[in-house]
């Protein structure tokens, strides 16, 4: 694809053009990109017991294999246990593209979301690693992410 085919975004009256692996990241990110969700996998890997507020929604009392929520999760993993599980669904699932940290509390209170991401990344380099994040830690947290080039979600 040449740089005269990437959309452009107009930012303060200049044509910016989008980055190349961010658009790529875009277009086979299954939550981003209509057609990516037909084509593409994602797995969830629980590793972040820990949250910085309390939402009224959010119930950790019981866990049910019926419950797809925030909060609920079978088992909280450790990073290496994380890296065993994706090495697991990797070997058996070829269209998976997307590996994401989205609790069952807030990844980024947590030293076991970059850690994960870290052994991940360090493996599996063309994974797009992602977080799902209630945003309140992305100041004081956002150097502890952007060497993997993630995509965070709200």
């Amino acid at each position: 694809m040449s740089q005269e085919t990437f959309p452009v975004a107009n930012v303060g009256g200049k044509e910016i053009p989008y980055d190349p692996d961010q658009l790529r990241r875009i277009q086979q990110h299954p939550c981003f990109s209509e057609k990516a969700c037909h084509s593409f996998g994602r797995m969830h890997l629980a590793v972040a017991p820990k949250c910085n507020i309390q939402c009224k929604y959010c119930v950790r009392d019981y866990d049910c294999v019926n419950e797809s929520r925030p909060g609920v999760t079978s088992q909280v993993l450790k990073p290496k246990e994380a890296l065993e599980r994706v090495d697991q669904v990797m070997e058996k699932y070829h269209y998976i593209k997307v590996v994401a940290v989205a609790g069952p509390g807030e990844p980024l209170a947590n030293e076991e979301t970059f850690e994960t991401l870290r052994l991940v990344g360090e493996k599996y380099p063309n994974l797009i690693l992602c977080i799902s994040t209630n945003g309140l830690l992305l100041p004081a947290r956002s150097t502890s992410w952007t060497a993997w080039g993630s995509v965070i979600s709200p």
